[in-house]
């Protein structure tokens, strides 16, 4: 069902109607006419004794009158009091008046009202959902600044690209035209004015998209990506025209718009099972979000997340999370509630330690917290049953528990550039292990237990301070690629000759005078072409860590990209 079209003029006209009415009613409670000045109490309790007031002249109400739009007061007044306390104003009649009165107007009426957290929460009651922020914005100056400013870049937003919306819903230009005809005026109804077309054409965007969808018989899926909103209006959630709709909606795609915030409503949507709202922008999540029952993907990266709703824990059939590339500084304890959760990605945010409550996700393969600060893992991730590969390189760790042991199922562990002096020795214990990534740190030594890692076909140890290699090296009969390239290796123990799988051997850049004769020949000793053991030791030479060592990395994807390659 198409909304009749609004012209600015009724607008006004109804905005004067709204605000007379308001007044009149205000009027008529304390006992006044229209001749005679309205005047509001400013206390700090109902008696008038208490402090001085502060009073706001009136202009003649009318319902119909323009004039309450355009004729303002300026001046705020002190007054006698009144018998009769302001902080009885009713409530409804808050409402109202808070909806479009000027900004100095609204700061008095919150000054006065002892009903102000009534009116707060009324207000979603009463479906003036876009005026709460206003609300708490008219507190100061610079706050109602703010809001304009924000408000204005969403206007900029869909004047700038208003050919590529056109092309894409052609319905919305009336709208358009609207809109870019405001004036730019720091005034709670041009405001408000400016809401109404912006969730007008945020909402005639999705519709279209809802209208394309139903057409191709396909309701299940809404794709809303790139389509240039900045925010999603709850009415239409609450359309019950489109009540079949969205209980029948498995896939959301919301991506690569720049939404600020999500609707209430979606936890409505009981049927979805995928959400993606990656690249926008983001601030929170609503907690109705925990009232996806069925939702199995979650992917919330590249936002500007600085947490997540305790209610996300609820999320039980939820196998995917991804919240990658946020601003996330912790994470919440009933995340340890995801039970079906099989991967997680947080990395590149800003957390500085994991909950405890990470060790529950018994189902858990895939865990990613690259780039951030952690300074520790906690002990219970050792219960990770079913844990595959573990990202946890790019951060400040000392050292790693001893709990990582218990990790049967590992096959790739990544602990690059942090601050390892020295591995655990329950490592050895990895018996699944095919991939270690150990570059970039301070390791010393490593434990003589690696040599118990029978399936380990990838050993990344550059740029460390290693002096020697344990002899159980020789031990790893699965090896093919091992760096250990700059380092202060002196010498290679005789048993690294046994590594009869071993077909890439980066050693370079180390203090090395020979190399063992067990080596066998074929070995490519550096990425670039295969070279001679005299070769090799042409390039022995010590360097710090802060170089780059990355031959072997053009040959895995799993480590980090590359900066440079040798010579």
């Amino acid at each position: 069902m198409k909304r009749p079209r609004e012209t600015t003029s009724s607008f006004v006209s109804s905005t004067a109607s709204i605000i007379g009415n308001a007044v009149n009613r205000i009027a008529n409670f304390f006992g006044l006419n229209n001749n005679t000045q309205l005047q509001i109490q400013n206390q700090g309790q109902p008696s008038a004794a208490n402090s001085a007031p502060l009073t706001q002249n009136a202009s003649p109400a009318t319902s119909t009158s323009s004039a309450m739009v355009t004729t303002r007061p300026n001046t705020i007044t002190a007054q006698p009091t009144l018998p009769v306390s302001a902080y009885d104003l009713p409530l409804e009649v808050m409402i109202n008046i808070f909806q479009f009165m000027p900004l100095y107007a609204n700061r008095v009426l919150r000054q006065v009202s002892k009903n102000f957290n009534l009116i707060w929460n009324e207000a979603a009651k009463y479906q003036l959902r876009t005026l709460t922020p206003a609300i708490h914005a008219l507190d100061t100056d610079s706050g109602f600044a703010n809001l304009l400013a924000t408000q204005q870049k969403e206007v900029d937003h869909f004047i700038t690209n208003k050919a590529a919306i056109l092309e894409m819903n052609p319905n919305v230009a009336s709208t358009l035209i609207q809109l870019a005809g405001l004036k730019n005026n720091q005034d709670v109804i041009f405001y408000h004015q400016k809401e109404h077309y912006l969730n007008k054409i945020n909402e005639l965007i999705i519709r279209n998209q809802i209208t394309k969808t139903t057409q191709a018989r396909d309701s299940r899926i809404l794709d809303c990506d790139k389509h240039f909103l900045t925010r999603f209006p709850e009415a239409l959630l609450s359309d019950k025209t489109l009540k079949s709709f969205w209980e029948k909606l498995t896939t959301l795609y919301l991506s690569y718009n720049r939404l600020s915030a999500l609707p209430e409503s979606i936890g409505q949507l009981a049927a979805l099972e995928q959400l993606f709202v990656n690249d926008n922008r983001l601030f929170a999540l609503p907690n109705t979000i925990g009232h996806l029952a069925a939702l199995q993907g979650l992917n919330v990266s590249s936002n500007q997340l600085s947490s997540l709703p305790e209610s996300i824990g609820q999320l039980a059939a939820l196998r995917s999370l991804d919240a990658s590339y946020n601003r996330l500084s912790a994470l919440p304890e009933s995340i340890g509630q995801l039970a079906a959760l099989e991967q997680l990605f947080v990395n590149d945010n800003r957390l500085f330690a994991l909950p405890e409550s990470i060790g529950q996700l018994a189902a858990l393969e895939g865990l990613t917290v690259s780039n951030n600060q952690l300074t520790a893992l906690p002990e219970s991730i050792g219960q990770l049953a079913k844990l595959e590969q573990l990202f946890v390189n790019d951060n400040r760790l000392f050292a790693l528990p001893s709990t990582l042991g218990q990790l049967a199922a590992l096959q790739g562990l990544t602990v690059s550039s942090n601050q390892l002096t020295a591995l655990p020795k329950s490592i050895g214990q990895l018996v699944a292990l095919r991939l270690l990534f150990a570059s970039g740190n301070q390791l010393i030594a490593l434990p003589e237990s690696i040599g118990q890692l029978a399936a380990l076909q990838g050993l990344y140890i550059y740029n460390n301070r290693l002096i020697a290699l344990p002899e159980s090296i020789g031990q790893l009969a699965a090896l093919r690629r091992f760096s250990t390239s700059g380092n202060q290796l002196i010498a290679l123990p005789e048993s690294i000759g046994q590594l009869a799988a071993l077909e890439h051997f980066y050693v370079t850049y180390n203090q090395l005078s020979a190399l063992p004769d067990t080596l066998r020949e074929g070995i490519l000793f550096d990425s670039t072409k295969k070279i001679t053991k005299e070769q090799c030791l042409a390039l022995q030479r010590k360097v710090s860590n802060s170089d780059t060592i990355d031959e072997e990395q053009n040959n895995n994807d799993n480590a980090p990209r590359t900066k440079r390659r040798l010579n």
